[in-house]
């Protein structure tokens, strides 16, 4: 319970982080720890009942830049920042990389580690580096539908339930 109780405290935390720093974020967003928002996170929106899991980082800029300034190529302190957009509904998996100019559309799921360099639009899933389309989110629901698992929503008792499941069906998938 205490936990959990934790969790939640460093998320709200999250939240007010963003926010403080320039991040737009809708209502019911969810921002685990260790989340980075780069150097100009005024140019971050993140849609209504996302998720941004831990380790997502926003890349909102090209650093390289820095070559073609050491070579005199470019003056001053420019850049080439672009805007990063999340939907509403999404889940960025864990240690995902955003690129600048990436808007991601509402319903979307990008798969853990991933590298977004493109837009995503609607109601798709995206993995891999460079992510890429892997398949619409109707189609993930209906290969997955089946392995959902439905358990009580308090810590103590999803945990008894789940290795309970688990228990069972290893025992009659061994005999």
């Amino acid at each position: 319970m205490l936990k959990g109780v934790i969790e939640r405290l460093k998320r709200r935390d999250m939240i007010a982080y963003a926010k403080a720093i320039g991040v737009a974020v809708g209502e019911n967003v969810l921002i685990a720890a260790n989340v980075n928002f780069d150097t100009e996170p005024y140019l971050i929106k993140i849609g209504g009942g996302s998720y941004i899991t831990s380790g997502v980082r926003f890349v909102t800029h090209d650093g390289a830049v820095y070559v073609l300034k050491r070579n005199g190529l470019l003056k001053g302190d420019g850049g080439f920042p672009d805007m990063i957009s999340i939907g509403e509904n999404c889940y960025i998996g864990n240690n995902v990389s955003i690129m600048p100019g990436v808007h991601i559309g509402n319903n979307v799921i990008v798969g853990y580690g991933s590298i977004v360099t493109h837009s995503i639009p609607d109601n798709e899933v995206w993995a891999g580096i460079p992510a890429r389309r892997i398949e619409s989110l109707q189609e993930y629901l209906e290969k997955n539908k089946d392995k959902y698992i439905l358990s009580p929503s308090d810590p103590e008792g999803k945990r008894k339930y789940l290795l309970d499941y688990f228990k069972n069906r290893d025992t009659q998938s061994h005999k």
